[in-house]
């Protein structure tokens, strides 16, 4: 696999649909996320899938983020987050600019 090779990505895009397989390799490359600079996920909508990032890379971009929820987006230490279709809610919001406020995400520029 690429990421034994310890090489470093721009940018990976994936589309996971859930399949034991996918939640498989998710799981080999959610270990070695901080080897890749921009993470673009197109998840598909499958109710059961929810990928648990091990590392992180340096900028995210979610697309159908139902499943990347208030504690995922605390957790999160990259430098840009754009999630899309997303189910946070206006608390959820109000919990995440008081923590930014308050000196929680660092490396935070663009979310």
């Amino acid at each position: 696999m690429l990421f034994d090779l310890q090489a470093e990505f721009k940018m990976l895009c994936i589309r996971p649909k859930g399949s034991e397989d996918e939640n498989l390799l998710w799981n080999k490359i959610s270990s070695n996320l901080e080897l890749v600079e921009c993470l673009i996920s197109y998840s598909s909508v499958v109710p059961d899938f929810r990928p648990v990032f091990n590392s992180w890379p340096q900028d995210i971009s979610i697309w159908c983020s139902y499943w990347f929820n208030l504690e995922s987006l605390l957790a999160c230490p990259c430098t840009k987050i754009t999630l899309v279709q997303s189910h946070l809610e206006n608390q959820d919001l109000d919990k995440i600019f008081k923590n930014w406020k308050a000196g929680g995400f660092l490396n935070l520029e663009r979310l």
